[in-house]
């Protein structure tokens, strides 16, 4: 039971991140509050660091078995991964404004 409180929470999460980020909702912000649109990204990000409290405590507060271990020959794929993932955050500030990311530009 523990595990379908901290999904639901996730996913709702996940799904309020997408969609107040969708072109349909940052463009009814923009015909709506024309003189507040270049704010729009910094109190988006600011609200998701602020909500992201609640999946956080629920995965603090589910206090059981871990689902999955990286354990032996598994550290082969985990390091890969996260390889990866570090590519792609390096490529992706390359190409992408940071200041522009988080909305401060």
């Amino acid at each position: 039971m523990e595990y379908v409180l901290l999904t639901t929470v996730w996913v709702g999460w996940c799904a309020m991140h997408s969609i107040l980020i969708s072109p349909a909702m940052t463009g009814y912000m923009q015909t709506r509050f024309p003189g507040y649109t270049r704010w729009y990204r910094f109190f988006y990000n600011s609200f998701s660091l602020v909500t992201l409290v609640a999946p956080v405590y629920c995965m603090k507060a589910t206090e059981s078995s871990p689902v999955f271990s990286w354990e032996g020959f598994m550290q082969i794929p985990r390091s890969v991964l996260l390889l990866l993932a570090l590519m792609l955050f390096w490529g992706g500030s390359r190409r992408y404004d940071l200041g522009i990311f988080l909305g401060i530009k």
